[in-house]
């Protein structure tokens, strides 16, 4: 991630390249609009469902929109079974 939060996405299937497609984070705060850059999928039923299938948790902003964070990323990868903090959004 660059300084001023934003990060780039390669794409495999000719769309624009990693310089080209750039997607907005706030504070480790991942957003529906990146998770469809990363996973290649513009559905939020297909990103709910593979999020579910990788055990990582996430939440719906007030519009709706799917968001999780780097550290639940994270803890999906873990092999650690020690229970990790349950992380809330206020979309104030």
């Amino acid at each position: 991630m660059t300084s001023d939060n934003i990060t780039s996405h390669p794409h495999a299937d000719g769309q624009p390249s990693a310089t080209d497609c750039r997607c907005k984070m706030d504070n480790n705060l991942i957003k529906q609009e990146a998770l469809e850059h990363w996973l290649g999928y513009k559905r939020s039923a297909d990103i709910e469902k593979w999020l579910l299938e990788q055990g990582i948790k996430y939440g719906r902003s007030r519009n709706g929109k799917i968001v999780t964070t780097q550290h639940a990323i994270d803890n999906s990868f873990s092999t650690d079974n020690t229970s990790q903090p349950t992380v809330e959004f206020d979309f104030q």
